[in-house]
Order: C-alpha cells, then structure tokens, then sequence
C-alpha cells in the first residue's frame, strides 16, 4: 500500500471522527432541547454570550450560541476519546460500525423526543399522513443495511450507496424529523441535522470504503 494511501485513510478517519462526535453531541443537545427548562436555561446562556459579545437581540443570532456552544463543548470530550484510544481495537470497531449506525439511526432519535414532547403536551405522539406512517420501516431498512454494510454482507457500488444514504436524510428533512418542530427554528434538528447527518455518514462509507480497499490490498500481498 502507498504512502499516499495511507495519508488519505488517515484524512478520512480524523474527519470521521471529528464529524460523529460532533453529530452525537449535537443529538444530545436537541433531544435535550424538548425539556422547555433545558430550553429556557440554553436560551439564559446565549442572552449572556451575545451581551458579552454585544451583538444585537435579533431572530438572526437568536439560538444559534445556545445549540452550537453545547455541541461543541461535548463533541469535544468525545473526539479526544477517540483520538486518544485510535489505536486501540475497541474504537477501530466502533468507527466501522457502531458509530455509524448510530449515525444513521439519528433522525429517529430527534423524532422520539420530540413526539414524546408533543405528547406530553397533549398532542397526538404519532402524526397521521404516509410519511409518518413510512417513518419507522424506512428507518428499519436504513438501519438493516447499517449494520450489514461494514460487515462486507452488503454491497454496491459507491454512488448506489451515495444515493441511497442521501436518501434517507432527504426522507427524514421531508417528515420534519420532529413532526411537530419548525424547520426555521435554530432548535430544531432540520435546520441542521439533516447536512451535518448527512455529512457524517457519507464519511462513514468512505471511510469503511478505504478499510475494506486496505484490506483487499493487504491479503492480495499476504498470498
């Protein structure tokens, strides 16, 4: 295998890692966000920043601190976990195929929460319409093909894969994810969950892509 090679593996992976930890951050911190005194208290938090910073009260800004400082503050701990242990076989496993499960199994946890947060605010926990009523049998073969695709069960060419994982977050923004949050709303994980899900798991496939090319390559030599 070619230096080169090498290099673009190890590119891949530290962008991998950088993006599933801050996706997993940012799932905690909007699931978290359908408690209103989680809400109320991110919210006290921005009003602090933004006079700290003297930027204006306004829509524009308003939401954006009190989602992303969070997110990055706990993507943080979870990436150096990561890069601390990259050598170790535990963490090797878990980029292959439960980090990326997890990233594709997401949506379905920011719809959880906030039907769960609807319900309790009394209204229906499951939306009528063919969307809702598709959501969890789509998320059940995105999750099936998840789980098969690391392990080597299951393959198709790149831009298959490409367009089948695209799919599924343009799915997912189409359901609104959360069923009953504003798409405009900084909280709300359309505005952001889709790309930066999206991102991630396109890394993850190249990623798991590159392992599977190493492989390949490494027994080819071996014989």
């Amino acid at each position: 295998m070619s230096n080169d090679d090498s290099r673009m593996r190890g590119s891949v992976r530290h962008l991998w890692e950088a993006l599933f930890a801050l996706y997993l951050a940012f799932l905690g911190v909007v699931s978290s966000t359908a408690s209103f005194a989680v809400q109320s208290a991110l919210s006290r938090m921005e009003y602090r920043i933004n006079v700290f910073l003297h930027l204006p009260q306004t829509d524009f800004v308003s939401g954006y601190f009190a989602l992303w400082a969070p997110s990055v503050a706990g993507a943080l701990p979870i990436w150096l976990v990561l890069r601390l242990s990259a050598r170790t076989r535990l963490t090797q496993e878990i980029l292959r195929s439960f980090a990326g499960i997890v990233t594709i199994a997401g949506p379905f946890v920011f719809w959880v929460a906030g039907s769960l947060w609807a319900s309790a605010d009394g209204r229906s926990f499951w939306p009528v319409g063919w969307v809702h009523g598709g959501a969890p049998f789509e998320m059940a073969a995105a999750i099936t093909c998840a789980v098969l695709f690391p392990s080597g069960k299951w393959r198709v060419p790149s831009w298959v894969g490409a367009l089948l994982v695209t799919g599924h977050y343009v799915f997912w923004h189409f359901a609104r994810v959360n069923p009953y949050s504003n798409p405009s709303d900084p909280f709300s994980p359309v505005a952001f969950g889709t790309p930066l899900g999206l991102c991630a798991a396109l890394t993850w496939g190249l990623y798991v892509g590159r392992l599977r090319r190493a492989e390949t390559l490494g027994r080819a030599v071996g014989r």
